[in-house]
C-alpha cells in the first residue's frame, strides 16, 4: 500500500498500475484504497479516460467509488483544462450520492477532494468570487476542510490581479489562517507562493504576520537539494538509462497513450498534397493556389 500510495502521490501510472496487477497476481486483499490509488495517478497524468475506464472495472469488483473515486476523474478533467466535464463528473457523483450509491469516505477530509479540483480551476484564472464560493458550499455543507482549502483561498486572492477587486487584507487573513492550519510536520506551500506573497504584502508585513505566528520562512518553505545532488541525479538517470536497453530518456518523456493516434492523423491531414502527373505535365500552382478539393487529403474532422 505505501508503494502505490507513493506512486498515487506522483501521479506514476505505470508503476501504479503494475504494483497494483502485483498485489492481484499474489492474491492479495484488494480494497478501495488500492483501486483509488490507481485512479488518482491518472488523474494526476491528466487522463480523464483511463480513469473513468479504472472506475468501471472497480464497480464491476463490487466496490462502491466514494468521493476520492471521482475526484480522480475530476482532476483528470482539471488538468486537461476541461471544466464542462469535470462539472459532468461531480454532478455524477451527486447523482450517486442521491441514489445511495456513493461509499462513505475513509477519511473524513476526502468528501471534499472533488470540489477542491473544481476551485483549483477557478484559482488558475484568478476568479476570486467562484472560487470562494465553492468553497463556501463545501463550509455551509459542513464539510471538513483540509489544508488543501486554505491554500486555495490564499493562492486564488493572490491570482487576482492588482487593483480593485485584489484585497489586501483578504490576503492576510488567508496567509493566518493557512499558518493556524499548517500540518504539524513539513512545509505550507511552495516558494513560488511566497514570493508572491511578498509582492503583495511587502516584505516587512510578511516576515511580520510570520513572527506573530511563531515562526518564520525557513520553517515554512520546503528545503530544496543543493545544485550537486541535482546534478548527481541527473547524471545517475543518464548512466541508468544507458545501461538498459528497453528505456532511455526519451521513453519517460513520450510515454505512449491513448491519443497519440488521433494526433498523428490530424499532423498527416494537414501535410501538402503530393500532385501527380497528367496528360498536360505536371500541374503546377497559379498565382492563387490550387483548388481547395486538391490541398486537402480526407476530410476534417473537427474534435473527437
Amino acid at each position: 500500500q505505501s508503494l502505490l500510495l507513493g506512486c498515487a502521490s506522483l501521479g506514476d501510472v505505470s508503476g501504479s498500475e503494475w504494483f497494483f496487477k502485483n498485489m492481484r497476481r499474489h492474491k492479495r486483499p484488494i480494497g478501495r484504497l488500492e483501486w483509488n490509488t490507481v485512479i488518482t495517478a491518472h488523474g494526476l497524468e491528466g487522463n480523464p479516460t483511463r480513469a473513468r475506464r479504472w472506475m468501471n472495472k472497480m464497480i464491476n469488483a463490487s466496490i462502491v467509488p466514494d468521493a476520492k473515486s471521482w475526484a480522480g476523474i475530476a482532476e483528470a478533467w482539471e488538468r486537461v483544462g476541461n471544466r464542462k466535464k469535470m462539472l459532468h463528473a461531480i454532478l455524477d457523483m451527486q447523482r450517486a450520492e442521491a441514489k445511495g450509491e456513493l461509499g462513505e469516505p475513509t477519511d473524513k477530509h476526502d468528501a471534499a477532494l472533488p470540489y477542491y479540483a473544481l476551485a483549483r480551476s477557478y484559482v488558475k484564472v484568478g476568479d476570486a468570487p467562484r472560487a470562494m464560493s465553492v468553497l463556501k458550499h463545501l463550509q455551509a455543507k459542513d464539510m471538513p476542510l483540509s489544508h488543501e482549502a486554505h491554500k486555495l483561498r490564499l493562492e486564488v486572492h493572490l491570482r487576482t490581479p492588482p487593483g480593485p477587486r485584489r484585497s489586501v487584507s483578504e490576503i492576510e487573513r488567508a496567509l493566518i489562517d493557512v499558518v493556524k492550519s499548517r500540518p504539524p510536520n513539513g512545509p505550507m506551500y511552495t516558494m513560488k507562493l511566497g514570493r508572491m506573497c511578498r509582492y503583495a504584502l511587502g516584505n516587512r508585513r510578511y516576515e511580520e504576520i510570520l513572527k506573530e505566528l511563531g515562526t518564520n520562512e525557513e520553517a515554512v518553505l520546503p528545503s530544496l537539494s543543493d545544485s550537486e545532488a541535482a546534478k548527481r541525479w541527473r547524471l545517475a538517470s543518464m548512466q541508468a538509462a544507458l545501461k538498459s536497453r528497453r528505456f532511455s530518456g526519451k521513453t519517460a518523456i513520450m510515454r505512449p497513450n491513448e491519443d497519440g493516434k488521433w494526433f498523428s492523423k490530424r499532423i498527416k491531414q494537414r501535410k501538402g498534397t503530393k500532385l501527380g502527373k497528367v496528360s498536360g505535365g505536371f500541374r503546377m500552382p497559379a498565382e492563387t493556389g490550387l483548388p481547395e478539393w486538391m490541398t486537402i487529403q480526407k476530410p476534417e474532422k473537427f474534435g473527437y
